[in-house]
């Protein structure tokens, strides 16, 4: 039977120390290894006898980023995946179970996982002194846990206007199905009035950020692109709702 060491040494293409991993999990017998969905990285779940841990290996130096920004939510409250040993390309990290945001929302319409998607972002914020954009804040990367909503995928993290992550999760909310309905637009009001609740921060430049967030999404939907370029247009002449109402905030 092979072990969790033996099975991180095959994949990394060398052995690690894993004397500081949480004594359960070193020794532990592999019950499985899986391939998971990423379009940046080599993401695998290894399911153990003892616990189950997610290896991602990168091939940039980006596991820093990630690493320190995991490291800095677990230690003011934040939730996100406990990372549990990382070094050169590569982060070894808690697996955590739970529906990802953008099943959940778009499903059900439930304003309930928005605002707590708002209130997690107002932590995360709060956290990072009001200098870090998580980036990459697609619904997708956001799953509800036993414990609330948590943080998944922060290595294109870097300083700026946090606002940009606001208008990302507007844009992923009205352009994933069913596509800017009524319904998605009083979600963006959910989220957006729940995180100025929270957080006392302004959200001015909504409009804009959601406008950029919407034009990246069109450069991978060639079907879509003339009616999310159409969309962003409507959000930067101002009246489009409720992006009108929180630019004034």
């Amino acid at each position: 039977m092979l072990v969790l060491e033996d099975v991180l040494a095959d994949l990394l293409g060398r052995r690690i120390d894993i004397d500081s991993l949480p004594d359960k999990l070193p020794g532990s017998t592999l019950l499985e290894a899986r391939r998971m969905a990423s379009r940046k990285n080599a993401v695998h779940l290894l399911r153990t006898s003892e616990g189950n841990v997610v290896l991602k290996v990168y091939d940039n130096d980006r596991w820093e980023m990630e690493h320190s920004i995991l490291m800095l939510c677990m230690s003011k409250g934040v939730l996100v995946p406990e990372p549990f040993l990382a070094g050169e390309g590569y982060v070894l990290m808690e697996h955590l179970e739970g529906p990802d945001l953008r099943d959940l929302i778009n499903e059900t319409l439930d304003p309930t996982p928005v605002r707590a998607l708002a209130e997690w972002m107002a932590s995360f914020h709060g956290a990072t002194d009001g200098s870090i954009v998580r980036s990459d804040a697609k619904l997708q990367n956001f799953i509800l846990t036993e414990n609330g909503v948590a943080g998944l995928d922060f290595e294109l993290a870097h300083p700026g206007d946090q606002v940009e992550d606001l208008g990302e999760v507007c844009a992923h909310l009205l352009n994933t199905d069913p596509m800017f309905v009524r319904e998605k637009y009083e979600l963006c009001h959910e989220f957006l009035e729940r995180y100025v609740q929270v957080s006392m921060r302004s959200t001015e430049g909504i409009s804009e950020w959601t406008a950029r967030a919407m034009e990246e999404a069109a450069h991978f939907r060639p079907g879509q692109r003339e009616m999310l370029i159409r969309e962003a247009e409507s959000l930067r002449e101002g009246n489009v709702w409720p992006f009108e109402e929180s630019q004034n905030r």
